[in-house]
């Protein structure tokens, strides 16, 4: 029984984490769209509603396969397509994208969308380019990145959000 608690609490605990790094984003999309950058919205999920209850609460299911966590278009017109990960360990797993997730990414990046994972590795953030991010076992020669491996794509962060579009080293520049 124990064992079970431990594991309801680390999947409460990683629940709670995965919103907190929405909420946010969507602090730095509201900040993107004021300052005329871009106007970026978190995907809403696919699902629809079975029964109403008169407290409120409603039982639904998921409807299809989810879609890429934001979409949005930057300053220019370039659309941008992003999925949102984060994992409290020493590095992230190129697994943690479904096979979904990944070819619509990769379908996006095809029409020349600017496509990204935007995760986070314990207190740090990174905007990784989707190619680079789908080529990880060619390029490290692992299906995993630890904070050393993309340095260069750590975004800066705010006490309030992940601001996805600025990158900490100058020489990067998100929009192109």
């Amino acid at each position: 029984m124990q064992i079970k608690k431990q594991k309801s609490y680390k999947a409460l605990q990683s629940l709670m984490t995965g919103r907190l790094l929405e909420n946010e984003i969507d602090t730095a999309c509201r900040q993107y769209a004021f300052d005329g950058r871009a106007v970026i919205y978190k995907t809403p999920e696919s699902f629809r509603c079975i029964s109403k209850k008169p407290s409120g609460r409603f039982t639904g299911q998921f409807m299809g396969k989810a879609q890429p966590d934001y979409q949005g278009t930057l300053k220019g017109g370039r659309s941008i397509v992003f999925e949102a990960k984060f994992t409290d360990k020493d590095r992230i797993s190129q697994s943690v994208l479904t096979k979904t997730q990944s070819d619509m990414l990769a379908q996006h990046l095809a029409s020349g969308a600017a496509v990204y994972v935007c995760c986070g590795i314990m207190d740090r953030y990174y905007m990784i380019p989707f190619n680079i991010w789908a080529a990880m076992k060619e390029i490290f020669g692992r299906c995993y990145l630890t904070q050393n491996d993309i340095a260069a794509y750590q975004v800066k962060r705010t006490m309030s959000a992940v601001m996805f579009l600025n990158y900490v080293h100058k020489k990067i520049n998100s929009t192109k």
